[in-house]
């Protein structure tokens, strides 16, 4: 049975119950005024006509009191529906006040606008949980873009107390996003650099052009981050507070300081064969030119310190070209045949130096994707420095090992080794061995080239050596390079070398 007719039931019920009670009413009225007239007509006694009378009375005071008592039970049970359905809406509105916006009302209650009111409700409480659900949507959209931003941000109030950051800046600054939430930032951020920055980005000036800055964090290793500040305002020109993103440049700092020691570097590496070539050819000039003797060692010193500069200049021009094409991700591999390519390298070694011996372990049938161009380049400049560091007569030796997962070559000498505390130091740019090993020369650029080479080649270099007992470099590669994986540029921020 439907709610509307529901409702008419009961109203006809009603109704019929209403008429009920008046019909005794009227029907006691009715009969006590003809048995009144009844009685005159008859002429009975007065004293008979006072009872009956009296007994009418008495019949009509029953009928009106029942009358009253159904319309007072039917009061009773008309307030109390109502009540009924007015707690059921009280106690609705105040689970949805705490959150509960899916509550709803029953319609079909037997008072036409309590359905009414019923249904207003649960339109509103309707529209409410779209809006929230819509809302909660939005804000777990927004939690998934800041969780996933490699930049930190946080946001802070007029009263300098943080209202959210993400974990990325939770992680720059070591503290716990989830726990600062309506705390002073000076509690919560150690760093001193950036609780300037914050401040100043709130009472900065409301412009177009954010506040930026190069901070240093200085717990623990040191990191630099770049810092962006935007005031926020609304409408009116009132201000709600400040955004700050927080950039880590370490990786870029470090490039920069790379940068600038290798300039350095390379100054001083050219200013010294500069500088004797210079000093010698002044002398000459100067009146050396008469003395044979003096002038020949002159001349000699010359042109040894030239073909020193020349070296330097093309081992530069050769590391530029490498890094160049794995930044960029442009190394071109090709299937070569590897004994070939190493044995033209150990001819080469060994016509160099006839006071070495120069031996090979390669199986014939190796076939890797490199470069040839490079990877001849590294072996070359490996064997050159077994050459300058082994005594006459001493063993050089490059041998190939292949697993399932790796191709290794090693190249190594019986020379005078390397201590342990410089191990980590040789592929550093223009470094150079201990005296023992700088008497060879030699430009400090050959095993940062080689490095590089490797890297380009998606491998990796490792050295075994000690003082006195040689040293084993280690080139190791992986079996299923492919020119599509080789060919992936280095990740922006690298230092190579």
């Amino acid at each position: 049975m439907s709610a509307h007719a529901q409702r008419s039931v009961w109203g006809v019920f009603l109704a019929l119950l209403a008429a009920f009670a008046g019909a005794i009413v009227v029907a006691a009225l009715v009969v006590r005024h003809l048995m009144l007239t009844a009685l005159d007509t008859e002429a009975l006694g007065a004293q008979r006509v006072a009872a009956v009378r009296a007994a009418l009375d008495h019949a009509l005071t029953l009928g009106a009191l029942l009358g009253l008592l159904l319309a007072a039970l039917l009061a009773v049970y008309v307030s109390r529906q109502l009540m009924r359905s007015l707690i059921a809406m009280r106690r609705a509105a105040e689970r949805m006040a705490a959150g509960e916006v899916d509550v709803r009302l029953p319609e079909s209650t037997w008072l036409e606008e309590t359905d009414r009111l019923a249904a207003a409700i649960n339109r509103v409480a309707s529209e409410l949980q779209a809006r929230l659900e819509e809302l909660h949507t939005q804000q777990k959209r927004q939690q998934a873009v800041l969780a996933s931003m490699a930049e930190g941000v946080l946001a802070v109030d007029t009263d300098e107390r943080l209202l959210g950051m993400n974990g990325a800046a939770g992680r720059l600054l070591n503290v716990d996003p989830d726990a600062i939430p309506g705390r002073s930032l000076f509690e919560v951020i150690r760093h001193a650099g950036v609780q300037r920055f914050l401040v100043r980005s709130l009472h900065e000036e409301q412009t177009d052009t954010p506040i930026v800055a190069n901070i240093a964090l200085l717990d623990g290793p040191t990191r630099y981050v770049e810092a962006i500040g935007t005031p926020l305002y609304e409408s009116d020109g009132t201000l709600l507070g400040a955004v700050v993103v927080l950039h880590d440049i370490t990786r870029l700092e470090r490039l920069e300081q790379s940068q600038r020691d290798f300039v350095a570097s390379v100054s001083h590496e050219l200013r010294t064969p500069v500088t004797s070539i210079r000093g010698f050819a002044e002398t000459l000039r100067e009146g050396g030119l008469e003395d044979q003797e003096v002038a020949e060692r002159f001349l000699s010193i010359i042109v040894e310190q030239t073909q020193h500069l020349s070296e330097l200049i093309e081992d530069l021009l050769q590391l530029s070209r490498v890094e160049q094409d794995a930044l960029g991700g442009v190394v071109q591999l090709e299937a070569t045949p590897l004994e070939p390519l190493l044995q033209a390298c150990v001819d080469a070694a060994a016509v160099r130096s006839e006071r070495h011996s120069v031996e090979l372990d390669c199986p014939a049938e190796l076939t890797p994707w490199i470069n040839a161009r490079l990877f001849e380049q590294a072996i070359s400049n490996l064997l050159d420095n077994a050459i300058k560091y082994s005594p006459a007569g001493g063993r050089i030796w490059v041998q190939v090992e292949v697993s399932q997962r790796d191709l290794e070559v090693r190249v190594g000498d019986e020379g005078v080794g390397i201590s342990r505390e410089n191990r980590s130091r040789i592929f550093h740019r223009f470094w150079r061995a201990d005296k023992a090993r700088t008497q060879a020369g030699g430009t400090g650029l050959g095993l940062p080239i080689v490095q590089n080479i490797v890297r380009a080649h998606a491998g990796r270099i490792e050295v075994e050596s000690e003082l006195g007992h040689g040293t084993l470099f280690r080139i190791i590669l992986p079996r299923n390079l492919r020119p599509a994986r080789a060919a992936d540029p280095i990740p922006k921020g690298t230092v190579l070398g």
